[in-house]
């Protein structure tokens, strides 16, 4: 790797520009900012934004970048920093079909690509999986917490949870989800406030 000190040289010596920043904000002031991807990108190259942004921004940057006949993804991902360690991701895209196909390989070495449709749905796919998820974290939290203050090991909960009808992603990982259970909570927390804003708008 040759490092460059701004975000228009990575584009200026790359054909495919990967991104992935916390919100619309910082990604637009990285893409489109001065000093950004898009001034430094070249015709035919790609930018695929791997945070997770709302879908009318992504588009947004899609209909700068045509422009310049740079083509664009969505293409945020899916299970924690667990499954980024071992490049098993869940990667759900957005965006042209053939833009897909000749970021295969590239995305791939991360995890399993799941094609969502037009640009922005892959953003869509992903602000209902994380919906989903926080709906199932609160859940599980409040009938653990009641089953503790009546006398039940949480243990033993958690476990019977695993074999039962209450099985989830965050009963099966729940010594990582207990983990981020601190105070003051871990910047990840506040990434689930930003996502369900997303989705209100």
């Amino acid at each position: 790797a040759t490092e460059v000190r701004t975000a228009k040289a990575v584009a200026q010596a790359s054909d495919v520009i990967i991104t992935m920043l916390r919100d619309d904000t910082d990604t637009g002031e990285l893409v489109l900012g001065n000093g950004g991807v898009v001034e430094g990108a070249k015709e035919g190259s790609a930018i695929v934004m791997m945070s997770t942004l709302s879908p009318a921004f992504c588009r947004k940057v899609a209909d700068v970048a045509r422009a310049k006949s740079i083509g664009v993804l969505d293409a945020p991902v899916t299970g924690t920093r667990l499954r980024a360690a071992t490049g098993e991701l869940g990667i759900m895209v957005g965006g042209d079909k053939s833009l897909l196909e000749r970021c295969r390989s590239i995305l791939e070495t991360m995890g399993k690509i799941i094609y969502c449709g037009d640009l922005g749905m892959g953003q869509v796919a992903k602000l209902v999986n994380n919906m989903a998820l926080m709906i199932n974290l609160q859940g599980a939290y409040e009938a653990i917490s009641w089953g503790i203050k009546n006398g039940a090991d949480e243990k033993l909960l958690v476990d019977l949870m695993k074999t039962g009808t209450a099985n989830s992603w965050v009963v099966q990982n729940w010594d990582f989800v207990k983990s981020m259970n601190v105070d003051p909570p871990p910047v990840t927390f506040y990434l689930g406030a930003k996502d369900l804003e997303y989705a209100l708008r």
